[in-house]
C-alpha cells in the first residue's frame, strides 16, 4: 500500500471520527437544554368527600374560579386534571407569565382522597414584541406555590366539612338536659 493510500485512508477515518464527535456533542447539548431547571412544587393534602365525581367538579369550578382555562387536559378516568395556559402578558421582557394547574387524586380507604396540586409558571422572554402571543418566548420558571396553595384551599373549602365516619357518630357525647330555671 503507497502513502498517498494512507493518507485517503486516514483523512476519511478522520472525518468519520470528526463527525461522530460533533453529532454525540449536538444529542449531548441538546439533552441538557431540554433538562428542567426547576423541580416541580406539589401541595398535597387528604381530603374526604362522598363521591369522586363531587371532588371532580370542585376540581374544574375551582379551576374556572382561579382563570385556568378547562378543556382536553382533563380527564376523570385517570384522576388527572390538567388546565390550559392562563396568561398575563406585560410590555416588558420577563415580567408576562403564563400558569398552568395540575391536580390529581389517588384514592385511599373508603371515601378519602389523596389530592396534589402544582401549579407551573413560564416567563415570557421575548424583548421586540412582549405583548405578542405569537412571538413569546417562553422560559421555564419556578412554581407558583401561591396559587397552588390557593386552589388546594378553594378545592377543601368547597368540598366543606369533612363527614364523620361511623365510628366517629357513635362516640359522640349526648348534649345533656338543662335543668329547671336555667336557660
Amino acid at each position: 500500500m503507497s502513502a498517498t493510500d494512507w493518507k485517503h485512508r486516514n483523512r476519511g477515518l478522520t472525518r468519520t471520527v470528526t463527525l461522530a464527535a460533533v453529532v454525540a456533542a449536538a444529542l449531548l447539548f441538546g439533552a441538557c437544554k431540554t433538562a428542567k431547571k426547576y423541580p416541580e412544587s406539589w401541595h398535597d393534602d387528604e381530603i374526604s368527600t362522598g363521591s369522586e365525581r363531587v371532588l371532580w367538579e370542585v376540581t374544574v369550578m375551582s379551576f374556572e374560579k382561579h382563570g385556568f382555562p378547562t378543556g382536553t387536559g382533563m380527564d376523570p378516568s385517570t384522576r388527572v386534571a390538567v388546565s390550559g395556559w392562563h396568561y398575563d402578558l406585560q410590555p416588558f421582557r420577563g415580567q408576562g407569565w403564563r400558569e398552568r394547574a395540575h391536580v390529581l387524586f389517588e384514592p385511599l380507604e373508603g371515601d378519602r382522597y389523596r389530592v396534589r396540586v402544582r401549579v407551573e409558571r413560564e416567563l415570557n422572554m421575548d424583548v421586540v414584541r412582549p405583548l405578542d402571543i405569537s412571538y413569546a418566548k417562553w422560559k421555564q420558571a419556578p412554581d407558583d406555590d401561591t396559587e397552588a396553595r390557593l386552589l388546594m384551599l378553594r378545592i377543601k373549602s368547597w368540598i366543606g366539612g369533612q363527614p364523620m365516619t361511623p365510628d366517629e357518630r357513635e362516640g359522640e357525647a349526648e348534649v345533656p338536659e338543662l335543668p329547671d330555671g336555667v336557660r
